[in-house]
Protein backbone atom coordinates (compact mmCIF):
# COMPACT_ATOMS: atom_id res chain seq x y z
CA UNK A 1 0.00 0.00 0.00
CA UNK A 2 3.06 2.32 0.86
CA UNK A 3 4.78 2.00 -2.40
CA UNK A 4 1.48 2.47 -4.08
CA UNK A 5 0.83 6.08 -2.54
CA UNK A 6 4.54 7.25 -2.99
CA UNK A 7 4.07 8.35 -6.83
CA UNK A 8 1.02 10.35 -5.74
CA UNK A 9 3.00 11.94 -2.82
CA UNK A 10 6.24 12.98 -4.58
CA UNK A 11 3.37 14.81 -7.25
CA UNK A 12 1.87 16.46 -4.74
CA UNK A 13 5.23 17.54 -2.69
CA UNK A 14 6.39 19.18 -6.10
CA UNK A 15 2.61 20.72 -7.14
CA UNK A 16 3.01 22.35 -3.49
CA UNK A 17 6.13 23.58 -3.76
CA UNK A 18 5.47 24.83 -7.06
CA UNK A 19 2.77 27.37 -5.70
CA UNK A 20 4.91 30.02 -4.06
CA UNK A 21 4.71 33.53 -4.42
CA UNK A 22 6.96 34.38 -7.28
CA UNK A 23 8.16 38.28 -8.14
CA UNK A 24 6.64 39.58 -11.12
CA UNK A 25 8.38 39.54 -13.98
CA UNK A 26 9.78 42.94 -16.01
CA UNK A 27 8.02 42.31 -19.25
CA UNK A 28 7.35 45.85 -20.96
CA UNK A 29 8.36 48.23 -17.74
CA UNK A 30 11.57 50.73 -18.92
CA UNK A 31 14.33 50.21 -16.43
CA UNK A 32 17.90 51.22 -15.21
CA UNK A 33 20.21 49.57 -13.07
CA UNK A 34 22.01 52.19 -10.82
CA UNK A 35 24.63 52.52 -9.66
CA UNK A 36 28.12 54.44 -7.76
CA UNK A 37 31.09 56.26 -9.75
CA UNK A 38 33.97 54.23 -9.94
CA UNK A 39 34.70 50.09 -10.74
CA UNK A 40 31.45 49.26 -12.58
CA UNK A 41 31.56 45.63 -10.92
CA UNK A 42 32.40 45.97 -7.41
CA UNK A 43 32.33 42.80 -4.98
CA UNK A 44 30.75 43.04 -1.25
CA UNK A 45 29.99 46.50 -1.78
CA UNK A 46 26.99 48.15 -0.26
CA UNK A 47 25.18 51.20 -1.99
CA UNK A 48 22.89 53.80 -0.45
CA UNK A 49 20.40 55.72 -2.36
CA UNK A 50 18.37 58.40 -1.81
CA UNK A 51 15.65 60.50 -3.72
CA UNK A 52 13.78 63.63 -2.51
CA UNK A 53 10.67 65.13 -3.77
CA UNK A 54 7.48 67.03 -3.13
CA UNK A 55 4.09 66.28 -3.38
CA UNK A 56 1.35 68.34 -3.19
CA UNK A 57 -1.52 65.78 -2.14
CA UNK A 58 -1.16 62.21 -0.86
CA UNK A 59 -1.93 59.96 -3.94
CA UNK A 60 -4.55 57.15 -3.54
CA UNK A 61 -1.96 54.63 -4.70
CA UNK A 62 1.96 54.86 -5.08
CA UNK A 63 3.48 52.06 -6.79
CA UNK A 64 7.18 51.13 -6.22
CA UNK A 65 8.98 48.73 -8.45
CA UNK A 66 12.43 47.76 -7.26
CA UNK A 67 14.50 45.28 -7.98
CA UNK A 68 18.22 44.90 -6.78
CA UNK A 69 21.26 42.29 -8.12
CA UNK A 70 21.22 40.86 -4.46
CA UNK A 71 19.58 42.44 -1.81
CA UNK A 72 17.93 45.56 -0.96
CA UNK A 73 15.78 48.03 1.69
CA UNK A 74 13.53 50.07 1.02
CA UNK A 75 12.65 53.02 3.09
CA UNK A 76 9.93 55.88 2.85
CA UNK A 77 9.98 58.73 4.78
CA UNK A 78 12.17 56.94 7.15
CA UNK A 79 10.29 54.07 7.71
CA UNK A 80 11.38 50.50 6.51
CA UNK A 81 8.77 49.62 3.90
CA UNK A 82 10.07 46.13 2.82
CA UNK A 83 13.84 43.87 2.04
CA UNK A 84 14.08 41.96 -0.28
CA UNK A 85 15.68 39.79 -2.53
CA UNK A 86 13.93 40.18 -6.04
CA UNK A 87 16.95 39.29 -7.62
CA UNK A 88 17.54 40.04 -10.67
CA UNK A 89 19.64 39.57 -13.90
CA UNK A 90 19.83 41.59 -16.95
CA UNK A 91 18.84 39.03 -18.84
CA UNK A 92 15.84 37.61 -16.88
CA UNK A 93 14.27 40.60 -14.92
CA UNK A 94 12.17 40.66 -11.76
CA UNK A 95 10.65 42.74 -9.61
CA UNK A 96 8.88 43.56 -6.49
CA UNK A 97 5.81 46.37 -6.08
CA UNK A 98 4.59 47.72 -3.36
CA UNK A 99 1.87 50.41 -2.76
CA UNK A 100 3.69 53.20 -0.91
CA UNK A 101 0.79 55.41 -0.29
CA UNK A 102 0.30 54.94 3.08
CA UNK A 103 4.49 55.70 3.91
CA UNK A 104 3.93 59.78 2.47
Amino acid sequence: MIMKLRPIFIILVFALLSCGARPTHAQGIAGNWIWTSGESSPRNAYAYFRKSFSISAVPESATIRVTADSRYILYVNGIEVRRGPSRSHTRYRTYDTIDAAAYF
